[in-house]
């Protein structure tokens, strides 16, 4: 039994290996990232691999569930890697720098973990940055029930 219980913590441990705690700059420089593009229009709404011609109303359906969703979103830590298998990605232009994207994932399908697992793609000095952000479940929830309800076949 103590084995088993000592196997145990190595293997939690070496999973939160890749996870870091974010520097408080850079948290709030992310945070206000992801606030900034609240009240714009998603340029993008798509499936991991599959890019989706929205019509315009669709864009605004998605952009009344994505505001509220963004407002919940906090970071809580980087990640050396892109976890996701399956995923929305919902990105944005980015405010500051026309030339670049602000690009979130959600996991999908829902596993009722999804809201804790959202990922933003950073690049700092060229350099590709995961961060980890938790957003509210109802929101989070909102957003994947839209894409399974409009899911091209």
């Amino acid at each position: 039994m103590k084995v088993f219980l000592l196997l145990l913590l190595v293997m939690t441990g070496c999973n939160q290996l890749d996870a870091e705690p974010i520097d408080g700059k850079v948290s709030g420089a992310v945070f206000g990232r992801v606030q900034s593009v609240a009240g714009s229009q998603p340029i993008g709404f798509d499936l991991k691999n599959m890019s989706i011609d929205w019509v315009e109303n669709s864009y605004k359906e998605i952009q009344t569930l994505a505001d509220p969703w963004l407002q919940t979103l906090k970071p809580t830590h980087e990640i050396n890697k892109f976890p996701l298998k399956k995923y929305i990605h919902i990105y944005y232009s980015d405010p500051y720098d026309q030339n670049e994207n602000i690009d979130l994932f959600i996991p999908y399908p829902n596993d009722g973990k999804a809201h804790k697992n959202i990922i933003l793609k950073g690049k700092d000095n060229g350099m590709t940055h995961y961060y980890v952000f938790e957003g509210g479940e109802k929101e989070t929830e909102r957003l994947i029930d839209w894409m399974m309800d409009h899911e091209p076949n």
